[in-house]
């Protein structure tokens, strides 16, 4: 346990680094970068099928002088590396929700990607936000991500995972 939030399962979980806060915007969040796949070899060795990338991710808060839930997010997002240069990001999903401020439940939040031909990398982040007055409270609770799960899946008979 930890600031009264159990795992959802197991006995680990992540717990997210404490949001930045900005008075001025009434806004305070934090993103984490979880997994970072290199896909070249599966990718070359696939069939012309679509390639897909599946993510799940539980997320909860604890107690804190906030009024209100976070609003919770996991982002997929595939790149390509050219030569030198900063990798281009060449397509994004993002998905959201508003959780509860019950420790004791846990709000689920899935996201699906096609994955374009020409990606190498894969990244997968986890996000926490605030906006309003209640933002200035954020750092007074804890937010946590558990049972992420990850697969990959070239064709209907061919899936990796859980990564």
């Amino acid at each position: 346990s930890e600031n009264g939030i159990l795992p959802a399962s197991g006995s680990t979980m992540i717990g997210l680094e404490s949001m930045n806060i900005s008075v001025e915007n009434q806004t305070a969040e934090v993103a984490e970068t979880v997994q970072v796949l290199d896909i070249r070899e599966a990718i070359n060795k696939s069939p012309q099928n679509e390639a897909r990338i599946f993510a799940a991710v539980k997320f909860n808060q604890s107690f804190g002088d906030s009024q209100e839930g976070a609003e919770f997010g996991i982002t997929l997002q595939a790149f390509k590396k050219e030569g030198d240069s900063i990798p281009r990001e060449l397509i994004r999903s993002e998905q959201k929700l508003t959780s509860d401020r019950d420790p004791s439940t846990w709000d689920d939040l899935s996201s699906e990607l096609v994955i374009p031909n020409d990606a190498e990398f894969l990244v997968v982040s986890l996000s926490a936000r605030k906006q309003g007055p209640d933002s200035v409270l954020a750092n007074t609770s804890s937010y946590y991500a558990d049972d992420l799960q990850l697969y990959l899946a070239f064709d209907e008979q061919t899936t990796v995972g859980p990564i």
